[in-house]
């Protein structure tokens, strides 16, 4: 695997981001609106069910190896310099590179391996969250080193346990498949149809 991306490709690939990171902030606020007290914990789960247009025109606009990383990079890198776990950062990177491979096995153009490859790009959000449900001690302490109160993330421990953590899994596996099938209709209706006209 070979990074392959041109300055072209790079300058595109962060103006996706920066649409990305828009997402993101959405995301935080519409589930700190809906859900308060545990609102960070689905923050992932609202980004798949928002983002895959996005990721879809990633991959129409820029179909190389290293732009799907290149923004779970830097999205990795947004989390570490905010304050999050650090893991975040590495689980970021790990799944990004994991889906550009896969989407670069169908040219970044096969409909399923890109599905597949969304999922997986969906899984780069968790490092903020998954040291709730599985370092819960570590976790706290982190937060207690970058001075934020832990009294929320308490209250969010009392009702962590397997099941919340398979529902919350569930979610946003179910999230991903619906923001991939919505990321292809209104990239293929308004893009691709466009491309093969010339427009």
């Amino acid at each position: 695997m070979k990074f392959q991306l041109k300055t072209q490709d790079i300058i595109l690939t962060l103006a996706y981001t920066a649409i990305y990171f828009l997402i993101i902030a959405v995301s935080a606020m519409l589930t700190v609106f809906l859900i308060p007290g545990y609102s960070f914990i689905f923050i992932p789960i609202l980004i798949a069910l928002l983002a895959g247009s996005v990721y879809y025109l990633l991959a129409l606009k820029v179909p190389k190896f290293g732009g799907i990383t290149l923004m779970a990079s830097v999205i990795g890198v947004f989390y570490l310099i905010s304050g999050r776990y650090p893991l975040a950062i590495l689980l970021s990177i790990l799944f990004g590179l994991l889906a550009d491979w896969i989407a670069q096995k169908g040219n970044y153009r096969d409909s399923k391996l890109l599905f597949i490859s969304y999922l997986v790009f969906t899984f780069s959000n968790i490092g903020p969250v998954l040291p709730i449900f599985v370092f819960q001690s570590s976790y706290t302490d982190h937060i207690e080193g970058t001075g934020q109160s832990v009294s929320q993330v308490q209250r969010v421990f009392s009702s962590i346990n397997f099941t919340s953590a398979l529902i919350v899994l569930l979610a946003l596996v179910i999230a991903g498949i619906i923001g991939a099938w919505i990321g292809r209709t209104l990239i293929n209706k308004h893009f691709v149809q466009d491309e093969a006209s010339g427009k």
